[in-house]
């Protein structure tokens, strides 16, 4: 819990609370919770959850704890049996919802058996949820389950220029929406008010001038004591603030790559260098021999020339590399980004006698994007690759890379021969700071920074297994270039 506007909620809530991070791990307890399971108000923060609740005695887990299924939000609700010095045991129960800033779960305890114990913190939550709404600086708005405004607080007035007077008691779909949107937004809070949580969609809103605002929402219902749905709740982020953090995700896993290839870059200049430092020592053993050749000069001159573009090439190749993608995207063809992404870690694969194949279609193929993002999508592909054929290939090292086109993608498609992906592992490839490496050996953010790229160019990228092999594939949109 990194936003200052839940910090202050959880730290306050009278009701039993705890936060858990993309891992299952805790990173926030406060002390009702305690209360609730009847233990002393040691700090379990730091511990996986299904460690923490396992290690209560006088609590019994009333089915497994599945933390990724649970981080997946396929599962809402935990059930607890409290063995405790009543007269019964009590049925205790965890319910678990997506954060706002997309990293982090919060969860929220109660008694079944004994619910009339927390009507009044229940109703001091209440009163704390209205005024994080009211205060906060991210747009929140709440709507019935017919899509009637309840609530809309000052970030959604700033965010749309619609006054939360005009807002209240008109239906979000019929007024502030429009197209394809106004089905599409139909269906997520149909899904809702069914008790589906629906985390990080793309939600456009009409504006008062009548443009369209686009903001990244989480969307799930909210509960009375009765565990009824009484409405639901839209916490939301606006596109150039996220768009912000997105690039600068981007730029830190940028930096990582160029750090991780300073030595074949190295080993790539020392090359143009040589060849220009054994003319020069030539040419110069040469002059006491006089009179001076000429063509023997013109092409020594010549070859130190040569050699002096093939560096200058590499370090300006670096640099862009390095530097933000600040202009607007472009035309641009994936066959020049797969030649240069093999350009920058071509020398690094050779090193490690990994044999790349490269397949394309003579038609020239051109998408929308920045070539150098797509660059950089290639070499988070090609470095896993690599580690993955170092770690488990014994014979032949090979990566197969293709770009070929159906009816209106291009599809780019790249194959290694290092075992394939764990099937545990291979649904949560593209979540952030997820790795499979060893610890200090990835960073968790290539294949997310990757997937975020990729989605901004509208287009999709997946992986699987393929004879032992994984395989990814990227498909991009089609442009029309006449």
């Amino acid at each position: 819990m990194h936003n200052d506007y839940l910090s202050e909620l959880f730290s306050d809530a009278d009701i039993p609370m705890f936060m858990l991070d993309t891992s299952g791990v805790i990173t926030h307890w406060n002390a009702a919770i305690a209360k609730l399971l009847d233990v002393d108000s040691s700090d379990f923060t730091g511990i996986p959850i299904d460690t923490a609740l396992h290690s209560i005695k006088n609590i019994s887990i009333r089915e497994p704890i599945n933390v990724s299924t649970l981080l997946r939000l396929e599962l809402s609700e935990l059930n607890l049996l409290h063995k405790g010095e009543s007269a019964r045991p009590e049925k205790l129960k965890i319910t678990c919802h997506a954060g706002p800033d997309e990293q982090h779960i919060l969860c929220i305890g109660h008694h079944i058996t004994q619910q009339e114990e927390f009507s009044q913190p229940q109703k001091n939550l209440q009163k704390q949820y209205q005024e994080f709404i009211k205060t906060t600086s991210a747009p929140v708005f709440v709507i019935d389950e017919q899509g009637t405004i309840i609530e809309w607080n000052a970030a959604m007035e700033d965010a749309t220029g619609h006054k939360e007077s005009s807002a209240q008691t008109k239906n979000l779909i019929d007024h502030f929406t429009r197209g394809n949107e106004t089905i599409r937004l139909r269906k997520i809070l149909d899904q809702a008010a069914q008790g589906i949580f629906m985390p990080f969609f793309d939600l456009v809103l009409l504006t008062k001038s009548g443009k369209n605002v686009r903001l990244k929402a989480n969307v799930y219902p909210r509960y009375n004591l009765q565990s009824e749905s009484t409405d639901i709740v839209c916490i939301s982020q606006q596109q150039a603030v996220q768009k912000s953090e997105s690039l600068k995700a981007i730029q830190t896993d940028k930096l990582a790559t160029l750090g991780e290839m300073a030595t074949s870059v190295a080993h790539e200049l020392n090359q143009p260098l040589n060849v220009i430092r054994m003319a020069a020592g030539n040419t110069l053993k040469r002059m006491d021999k006089l009179p001076m050749e000429a063509n023997y000069l013109r092409d020594k001159l010549k070859r130190i020339s040569e050699q002096t573009e093939r560096a200058a090439t590499i370090i300006n190749h670096m640099r862009m590399f390095g530097r933000n993608a600040d202009e607007a995207p472009a035309p641009i063809q994936p066959k020049l980004a797969i030649h240069g992404a093999l350009g920058l870690i071509g020398e690094q694969l050779r090193l490690a006698e990994i044999n790349v194949l490269v397949e394309t279609i003579d038609t020239p193929l051109w998408v929308k994007g920045h070539q150098i993002q797509l660059e950089q999508v290639l070499i988070n592909l090609l470095t896993n690759a690599r580690d993955a054929i170092n770690s488990n290939t014994t014979g032949e090292k090979r990566i197969l890379i293709k770009l070929d086109a159906t009816d209106d993608h291009a599809r780019i498609t790249l194959e290694d021969n290092g075992g394939g992906i764990d099937t545990i592992a291979i649904d949560r490839l593209f979540e952030p700071f997820f790795t499979t490496k060893e610890m200090g050996l990835g960073t968790g953010l290539g294949l997310s920074v990757s997937y975020g790229i990729i989605q901004e160019m509208g287009g999709s990228i997946d992986a699987t297994n393929v004879n032992k092999s994984a395989c990814f594939t990227i498909l991009l949109p089609l442009l029309l270039i006449t």
